[in-house]
Parts: C-alpha cells; sequence; structure tokens
C-alpha cells in the first residue's frame, strides 16, 4: 500500500481503512452534512499532528577532494562513512549555494546517499556532461555509487534542469530546488542569462525521460512559482514525471534552514525521490 511505502521512506502517515466501504462509497458521502471522514480530513488540514522525525542512522560523514584530469571538473564526495546506494552530483553555481548545498549533503549522507559537489561558475554544459560521464565510469574507484540524479539550488537548479542528458546516460531524475525556470522570472533574477528552452529539454526523446522534482516555497517570488507550475503541467501533458512541491508558509531559504529538526518536511521527500 502507499501507506506502507511512505512509511519505509520515513514519511510521517496517518491512515485509516472503512470497513465494508469502496472508493465511491466514501466519496460520494463527503457531501452528507456531519459526514466523519470529512471531518477527520478537515481536522488533520486545519491543526496537522506533529511529525516525528525519524533518528538517521548512526555513521560519520567524510568528504574527499577529487581532481580526475582533462575536461572533468574538480569535484567534492561527501557520503557516510557506511555504504551509500544512491548518489546526486549536485551543481553549485554561486557562493551563496554552498550552505545550503551542504546542509542537504549532511542530513541526506546517513541515509545512504552520497553527494557529489561539482562548481559550474563559469563551466560549459559540455565539461558538466563530462564530469557526469567520468563520474558514472570512475564511481567504483571513487567508492561511491554511479550518480543517477543530478540536482542543485537556485542558479545550480537551472543549470541542472538545462543539461542535455536523459536515461540513456543514467540520469533518472532532476532535482531543482527554488530556481527561477520561466521567461519572466529568469531575467528578473538573473538579469542577462539566457532563457533556455527548459519544456523541450526535459521532454526531449522518445524513450522515458527522467523525473523532474521542483521545490518551491509559498513565500518565494509569485512569478517564479506560477511559471514552476506552468513548467510542469506542460511537462506532464508530455508524458514527463513531474513532482512539484511547494513547502507552506516559508521561502525555499527557510525551509532549508529546517532541514534535520522536527519541522523539515524536505528531508522525507528527497529521501523518497532518490533512494531506490
Amino acid at each position: 500500500m502507499l501507506r506502507d511505502r511512505l512509511a519505509e521512506v520515513g514519511v510521517p502517515v496517518v491512515s485509516a481503512e472503512l470497513a465494508g466501504k469502496g472508493h465511491v462509497d466514501y466519496v460520494w458521502e463527503l457531501s452528507v452534512p456531519g459526514n466523519r471522514v470529512l471531518a477527520q480530513i478537515a481536522a488533520f488540514v486545519q491543526e496537522p499532528p506533529p511529525a516525528r522525525l525519524q533518528a538517521a542512522p548512526a555513521g560519520g560523514v567524510r568528504r574527499q577532494h577529487v581532481v580526475l584530469g582533462g575536461d572533468v571538473l574538480p569535484i567534492e564526495v561527501v557520503q557516510s562513512s557506511q555504504v551509500a546506494t544512491a548518489s546526486v552530483m549536485w551543481i553549485i553555481d554561486e557562493v551563496g549555494e554552498r550552505a545550503a548545498a551542504e546542509q542537504l549533503a549532511e542530513v541526506l549522507a546517513p541515509f545512504g546517499v552520497a553527494f557529489v559537489f561539482v562548481s559550474a561558475r563559469d563551466a560549459s554544459a559540455a565539461s558538466l556532461a563530462t564530469t557526469w560521464q567520468q563520474l558514472r565510469q570512475q564511481a567504483k574507484a571513487l567508492r561511491v555509487p554511479a550518480p543517477s540524479f543530478v540536482g542543485g539550488l537556485a542558479r545550480g537548479g537551472l543549470t541542472a534542469a538545462t543539461l542535455t542528458m536523459g536515461v540513456a546516460d543514467g540520469l533518472r531524475g532532476r532535482i531543482v530546488v527554488g530556481a527561477a525556470l520561466g521567461a519572466r522570472s529568469i531575467p528578473k533574477v538573473w538579469p542577462g542569462v539566457a532563457v533556455p528552452d527548459l519544456a523541450g529539454n526535459l521532454s526531449a526523446g522518445a524513450a522515458k525521460r527522467p523525473a523532474l522534482l521542483v521545490v518551491q516555497g509559498q513565500g518565494d517570488d509569485e512569478t517564479q512559482r506560477d511559471e514552476c507550475v506552468q513548467l510542469g503541467s506542460l511537462l506532464l501533458q508530455r508524458a514527463v514525471e513531474v513532482h512539484l512541491v511547494e513547502v507552506p508558509k516559508v521561502t525555499t531559504a527557510a525551509a532549508l534552514l529546517l532541514l534535520g529538526t522536527a519541522d523539515d518536511v524536505l528531508l522525507p521527500l528527497l529521501r523518497a525521490f532518490v533512494l531506490p
């Protein structure tokens, strides 16, 4: 059941099973005044029960700086001292993105997710693609799982969305956090940056495309949020798996500050998306 799968990856779940009822029965009954299920749903939305943050497995975090040579960009690998089962190539495009990236890596590492930091500042798309390929080829020597996800925050997230890689390159999904992704919001945030055809890039190819996870905060720029929804809707029409998440009441920056706390909603979300 969905309830059981969510619980396995650390998502707090409140569930109930109505004896002798099918889904058609209880959906129709929601319109009946005094319906018990409707009252329970309303109570959950108005006063959600406090989530219990699942404790991370024991184990420290280790780092290694690696220079692979050639056209490959320098990288930093952050992972738990225990065996990692998945890894993400995380693109850092601006200095301000570094602290949040570090926090993401540290809270996910104990759960078996390794982060490979790559600085994209002044880097070409070709060098990023080469770095991805080399990371996958030399993963065993680096003692890290071959990356199957690429992601980034803000400008790094936009860069991750523009890379022309697909399932054939080993890419399972992209994680884009707090990034402007549209023709109106991109020039507002980063004047002079060319507006890419993200819908075309992310839906390219006839085969299965990598999934896309987009995280925004309710407190982020309204135009930016609207354009993310528009992009997601368009990609869904093109049969791309899209997960649009808006964290209520806060900006993306504020949501990232809650990583690893009892109010953190991002950790279970990211674990469910990345872990096999």
